[in-house]
């Protein structure tokens, strides 16, 4: 046990006075250069019939929270892509966001979709340039950042 005093310990607070602990966002409507660090093959947690890659990209440079905080690199975005068709999600709508991905990843335009579902290392580590949007909180969930729509892409980020 320390021998720090009451009046010295920066822990000696009750902790219904802590403040609830906000995770940061990164300013949206922006690119972000981001490598793919890790990829996994997962179930819907709706329906465990319904196959999704759940990507955790990492930022590869300093960035600014939307709170005006300085976020370091490495800070992580999720994403999440639907290989199943399910509800109004077609085929042609999976191998068009498949398709996406695979271009900001620079695979080439002869390999087939279903090689982003089948082959993890495909895309894992790969460094690639995202828009980024906040998705405002509703119900039990807080706002996050996710990828935009049509946010996979072939450019250089600018900031």
């Amino acid at each position: 046990m320390s021998n720090t005093s009451i009046e010295n310990d920066p822990l000696a607070v009750p902790s219904g006075t802590v403040p609830e602990r906000k995770f940061p966002l990164l300013a949206g409507d922006k690119l972000y250069a981001m490598e793919i660090a890790e990829v996994e093959r997962k179930a819907s947690k709706k329906d465990e019939n319904v196959g999704l890659l759940k990507f955790t990209l990492k930022t590869l440079a300093e960035s600014t929270s939307t709170d005006g905080d300085v976020i370091p690199p490495g800070f992580p975005v999720f994403h999440n892509w639907t290989y199943t068709p399910t509800g109004g999600l077609t085929a042609v709508m999976i191998n068009q966001s498949g398709k996406e991905i695979m271009d900001a990843c620079g695979i080439p335009a002869d390999t087939m979709v279903s090689a982003l579902r089948d082959n993890l290392d495909l895309v894992k580590g790969k460094q690639v340039c995202v828009k980024l949007k906040v998705r405002k909180a509703s119900g039990d969930f807080d706002a996050t950042n996710e990828v935009a729509r049509g946010g996979w892409l072939k450019a250089a980020p600018t900031a």
